[in-house]
């Protein structure tokens, strides 16, 4: 009896030994479960960080060079420094790659506006770095794990987009770590985005998605061990959670249950039950201690091989690099930083109030917040200042930062990077004197031309005054002779006035001055009073005038009666003036597709050769240089009708060939001109030849 009570005590002490043993080695497993996916945090999180350097040095690259496409010696420097990235492309703003760093640059031309990574930065107005969900590459269909940064030029216009990427199989250690895990599931989070990557998942389940991120804020940053999730298909696993620093990511990791239990049950059995609950409680600590020192290792040692990288590339791009620690209040500076600031270079640590002592006056405070943003973590450090050299000299200084653990539980630093751009600021600067004093000599052209218009006009009316007298002397006083040279003088005068009144018309819609007042118009009617108008100088040179337009279903137009009138007269007066003698000129009136109502007027003239089309519409282009043929005119009718028809919400445009003739047309829109004053050249108007029928230019 006595045998078997002891018998039972020792069962019993042995059952709570190995419960209390099972119970330790399956938070160790838990617990390493994280470790794993902390140290594939911290690998991605060095990984990204080398992704933004990449992208500020191919921008950096791009800006001084103003080329997306030449960038070998970027490419170099990449290749040396981070040999675990895919490529690295630009892409020009239509969304075609302009250069790629692989040797055989396989994806130069292909068009990738459809890509999300190249969207996503055409709508986005900052220089933000953005992670994209991994995508099948079209090269080699490798599925890839793209991030994209803007190029954005002195004005902040975006000139292009650099995308670097490396092949998603990169995290797969992440998912490969313990084969004894029973093939467990990693997956890459975006809280806003939901997962990004995942591995050891063929298919993710709608449920399992919707548990995945339901826990995510749960265990994100929590102190705990991982939480046992819900039961999917059929298995219950074991999550565990860890952010990345400085992103707005996070890794999760599911382990099934029953493999934990295994390496549980497998670590608890043995003879040694007693020795292992005596020692459970030291052995714990030692592990912790031991993890927590090897991980600290592990991340020195990553960013010491990332500090090398970086100054290589730093060294090649003349690029200054900068640590700083806010718990000591000290910078580390590469040479190039001392270069920078006109001070002397050392190894040794500066004191952080060496650096506020440089930066101007003027632009600490704002400069201090950006930097206090960045080591809080509620901003990114990302400004521009300027400095003050020991010799008195000013130069500007573009800075960017990215926050990163330290060494202590809860302490962080700061990398960063410095660049001289004092040239490229002189550079806006003076291009922005140079527009300004354009605008100004602009205006003054036009007001002075506006002026003589005015002052040309009071005895330009004498003078017609004077020879109409002439011309119709009552008293038969002058001789035959005489009076044609009266009437010569009334018709010069006539044309010099109509120049007159054509330059004021083009210093008022270059000025956007002109206001226009819609009316309803009969288009067949207006289109009959012009042919008639022409008709007096088409009969001496025998050019036969077709009116279609009059012919046509009448066309009830709300436009403005006067400048729409003095737009066809332009281009019947054209067609008249480069006709052949016994030419013919035809008027039609149709409907586009769009519902605008298109007049047209063809000649049978010369025609305009290609060089000069492009320059048709330009001021003070006339379309034939020789003088037996435009002889008349000095240019600016068609650029009148041009700004015309884009007051009126139209557009005008044409077609031409050589020795056979040429087509002008005019679209006006049937509700009328917009109610806002427009500008010079609106955004309604079509490019030439927009429009006009297949033989166009």
């Amino acid at each position: 009896m006595r045998a078997l009570a002891t018998l039972m005590v020792g069962v019993i002490l042995t059952a709570i030994a190995t419960a209390l043993v099972y119970r330790n080695a399956e938070q160790d497993a838990r617990t390493e479960i994280k470790r794993e996916l902390e140290v594939a945090a911290d690998r991605m999180e060095i990984l990204l960080g080398g992704l933004e350097l990449t992208a500020q040095i191919v921008a950096a690259e791009v800006r001084r060079t103003g080329d997306l496409s030449d960038l070998s010696t970027a490419f170099e420097i990449i290749r040396a420094s981070f040999p675990d990235f895919r490529t690295v492309i630009t892409i020009d703003p239509m969304g075609i790659v302009r250069a790629d760093m692989r040797r055989d640059a396989p994806a130069v031309g292909l068009n990738v506006s459809d890509r999300g990574y190249f969207q996503v930065q055409l709508d986005a107005a900052s220089s933000a770095q953005h992670i994209a969900e991994p995508v099948v590459s079209r090269v080699d269909g490798r599925l890839t794990f793209p991030v994209s940064a803007p190029i954005r030029d002195a004005f902040g216009r975006l000139v292009g987009v650099v995308v670097s990427s490396v092949d998603a199989g990169y995290f797969q250690a992440a998912h490969d770590a313990r084969d004894d895990w029973g093939g467990p599931e990693v997956f890459l989070l975006n809280p806003g985005q939901g997962v990004v990557v995942a591995f050891g998942a063929a298919e993710i389940p709608k449920p399992r998605l919707t548990e995945i991120e339901r826990l995510y804020d749960r265990l994100v940053g929590a102190d705990a061990l991982p939480t046992e999730s819900a039961v999917w298909d059929e298995t219950r696993s074991v999550l565990a959670a860890s952010a990345l620093p400085t992103r707005d990511l996070a890794l999760v990791k599911a382990v099934s249950r029953a493999s934990v239990q295994a390496a549980a049950w497998k670590a608890a059995a043995g003879p040694a039950l007693v020795v292992l609950l005596l020692t459970l409680v030291a052995t714990a600590m030692v592990q912790t201690s031991a993890r927590q020192a090897q991980r600290a290792r592990d991340r020195a040692e990553t960013m010491d091989v990332l500090r090398e990288r970086l100054t290589l590339a730093a060294e090649a791009g003349r690029i200054g690099i900068w640590e700083y620690e806010p718990a000591t209040n000290r910078l580390v500076w590469n040479e190039r930083m001392f270069e920078i600031y006109g001070l002397p270079a050392t190894s040794e640590p500066i004191s952080y109030e060496t650096w506020e002592r440089r930066v101007h006056p003027n632009d600490l405070q704002e400069t201090l917040g950006s930097l206090q943003g960045g080591v809080a973590g509620t901003g990114v450090y990302d400004a521009q200042f300027r400095i003050i050299r020991p010799d008195g000299g000013v130069r500007h200084v573009k800075a960017r930062a990215a926050r990163i653990p330290a060494g202590g539980a809860g302490e962080t630093r700061l990398i960063g990077v410095n660049q001289d751009v004092t040239r490229q600021v002189e550079a806006e600067r003076s291009l922005k004197r140079a527009v300004q004093e354009a605008v100004e000599a602009n205006a003054a052209k036009s007001n002075f031309l506006a002026s003589m218009s005015h002052n040309l006009r009071t005895p330009l009316n004498a003078v017609l005054g004077y020879g109409e007298l002439l011309a119709l002397d009552p008293n038969h006083q002058l001789t035959d002779r005489e009076t044609g040279y009266a009437r010569n003088i009334v018709q010069a005068g006539r044309d010099l006035l109509d120049l007159v009144n054509d330059i004021l018309d083009l210093m008022l819609l270059e000025a956007d001055r002109v206001t226009v007042h819609p009316e309803r118009v009969d288009v067949a009617a207006l289109a009959g009073d012009c042919v008639a108008q022409i008709l007096p100088i088409c009969e001496p040179r025998r050019i036969a005038v077709e009116d279609r337009a009059s012919d046509a279903e009448p066309v009830l137009l709300d436009t403005d009666r006067r400048r729409f009138k003095q737009i066809l007269l332009n281009l019947l007066s054209n067609a008249v003036r480069y006709n052949i003698d016994g030419g013919r000129i035809t008027v039609s009136l149709d409907r586009t597709a769009d519902g605008f109502v298109r007049i047209a007027v063809e000649d049978t003239g010369v025609g305009i050769p290609e060089p000069d089309r492009e320059r048709v519409f330009d001021m003070f282009e006339r379309l034939q240089a020789d003088p037996q043929i435009a002889k008349e005119g000095v240019g600016i009718g068609l650029t009148i009708s041009k700004l015309l028809a884009e007051r009126l919400g139209g557009r005008i445009g044409f077609s031409s060939t050589v020795g056979v003739g040429s087509l002008f047309w005019v679209d006006l829109p049937p509700d009328g001109p917009p109610a806002a004053k427009a500008s010079g050249l609106s955004a309604a108007a079509e490019p030439a030849g927009a429009g006009a029928p297949t033989d166009a230019a």
